[in-house]
């Protein structure tokens, strides 16, 4: 159940333990309540307590660029996030933190290397440093702090690039 403006309203009948609310707003409070039914569909639970929760989207990266120092990742604040956690995936590798930063919108990248195809991510924190959004998983590829563009070559496996993102499957080239 949904508190809709000081009324429940009925979401879902589930059998599963987990239930997902889609199309939620980045910073709005949402009060679930959860009650059991029998196979009739009675309930044999009362109404319970209310947990509250409050949705953050999770930050887009706005910017990538070169820079003396290595590759600068830029984004646009989100509201009620305290810090991000900064996330960077190579070419056919798993994501990993490489850095938490509280209060900017931007971060440096000085272990990036020049011949690496990476792609970078973020999540929103509070004060305690706690997640409070989800990162975004289909991101773009970046060749030496641009956009991949082209074949890569990791190991045995060949990857191909458009303006940062893969590219697979029929294409027509005019």
């Amino acid at each position: 159940y949904l508190d809709k403006n000081g009324s429940w309203k009925k979401l879902a009948d589930t059998a599963s333990l987990s239930y997902t609310h889609n199309k939620l707003v980045s910073g709005k409070t949402y009060k679930y309540k959860v009650r059991c039914l029998d196979k009739n569909g009675k309930f044999v639970s009362g109404t319970g307590n209310e947990k509250s929760n409050v949705f953050f989207l999770p930050p887009e990266i706005t910017s990538v660029s070169k820079t003396d120092k290595g590759t600068l990742l830029c984004w646009s604040a989100v509201k009620g996030a305290a810090g991000y956690c900064v996330y960077r995936k190579e070419l056919g590798g798993e994501w990993k933190e490489i850095a938490r930063v509280a209060c900017l919108n931007e971060y440096t990248d000085t272990s990036a290397s020049k011949t690496q195809v990476y792609s970078y991510s973020l999540r929103c924190t509070d004060e305690n440093g706690n997640f409070i959004s989800d990162y975004l998983k289909d991101t773009r590829y970046y060749a030496d702090s641009k956009p991949a563009n082209g074949e890569y070559k990791i190991g045995k496996e060949t990857y191909r690039f458009n303006n940062g993102f893969f590219r697979s499957g029929l294409q027509t080239i005019e």
